[in-house]
């Protein structure tokens, strides 16, 4: 993705249908990327700081979603667009070195991790690796098909969905709603479409630290994740109708901040549905977070073509 990414500009350039191919191929090589975290935590993290774990290490994506927005408002506010994809892509290729050098697949494979923290680790996680072995042999397409029939995993297919709608309108929309509907010049549009992202960031860590607090209290952890869950979905239902309110340049500043809080409070879905995927099947989180997320990803590619006929191609529209 890396490479594709270095690559957009030049596809563009020379015909859409090039640039369209190049797109379906990243993201077709980019949708492995989540689901292969949550073997990676259920493997790493010890029982009693998973949440913190899953909030720092999911939140990746939307802080560079916030430093992307932050640095590509200042690169087109100065030179041409196409340098917005040379400078993200030579950063991603400093973290696939960094990735390739550092990280290893199994806490007992790790060459440079202390035997405490490697014992602690291995008493504490929910991965287990007598089983895995034995899992690994089964079909993969009866275990899907068996997936799709238990009640929890779509449950979080179904959760994750709904909850696409407007993450993928804030990340993908955002930009263009600051610039038509509020008129944000485009050196401010970087800025504020970013502060969703950085609130959200913020509150997926207070989220994790509070849901392992309340785990080492007792407070059993299916309650925790409904309760983070229904803030997360509450919050933003609330400062969605708030914003369609607020739609207007007289309003701009009170439209960002209820955009904020709104995309904000989506980050206790870390502690929420996506900790589920874990709770439901530690050793087949990441099947199971596949399905998840190619559900949650779905309004991807609806989100544009619903946002066309609700605005009837009118960039002006606060719909």
């Amino acid at each position: 993705t890396t490479i594709l990414g270095a690559l957009t500009p030049l596809a563009a350039s020379y015909n859409i249908w090039c640039l369209f191919a190049l797109r379906v191929v990243q993201g077709i090589l980019e949708g492995v990327t989540y689901p292969c975290l949550n073997p990676m935590t259920a493997r790493w993290a010890p029982e009693g700081e998973r949440n913190r774990f899953m909030s720092f290490a999911y939140m990746g994506g939307t802080v560079g979603t916030v430093v992307t927005y932050t640095l590509g408002g200042l690169i087109l506010a100065f030179t041409s667009w196409e340098y917005v994809f040379y400078v993200s892509s030579c950063a991603a290729a400093v973290w696939c070195l960094a990735w390739f050098l550092l990280v290893s697949d199994l806490p007992e494979d790790h060459p440079r991790i202390s035997e405490e923290e490697k014992k602690m680790i291995l008493a504490t996680r929910s991965f287990d690796p007598v089983n895995r072995d034995k899992e690994l042999k089964t079909p993969l397409i009866p275990l899907i098909w068996d997936m799709l029939k238990t009640p929890a995993v779509v449950v979080d297919m179904v959760t994750d969905h709904c909850s696409g709608w407007g993450n993928i309108m804030i990340i993908s929309m955002s930009p263009t709603f600051m610039k038509d509907v509020l008129h944000f010049d485009i050196a401010q549009n970087g800025a504020m479409s970013m502060l969703p992202h950085l609130c959200r960031a913020i509150i997926a860590q207070i989220a994790g630290s509070l849901s392992d607090i309340g785990i080492r209290q007792g407070v059993p952890r299916l309650t925790l994740q409904k309760i983070f869950l229904a803030i997360s979905f509450l919050v933003s239902a609330i400062c969605l109708v708030v914003m369609s309110q607020l739609s207007s340049p007289e309003l701009k500043w009170w439209c960002v901040v209820a955009m904020t809080v709104g995309f904000g409070f989506n980050g206790t879905s870390y502690s929420g549905h996506y900790a589920n995927v874990i709770s439901i099947g530690p050793n087949r989180s990441g099947t199971t977070l596949g399905l998840v997320n190619m559900a949650g990803n779905l309004p991807g590619f609806l989100m544009p073509l619903v946002i066309t006929a609700l605005t009837k191609g009118h960039d002006g529209s606060s719909i």
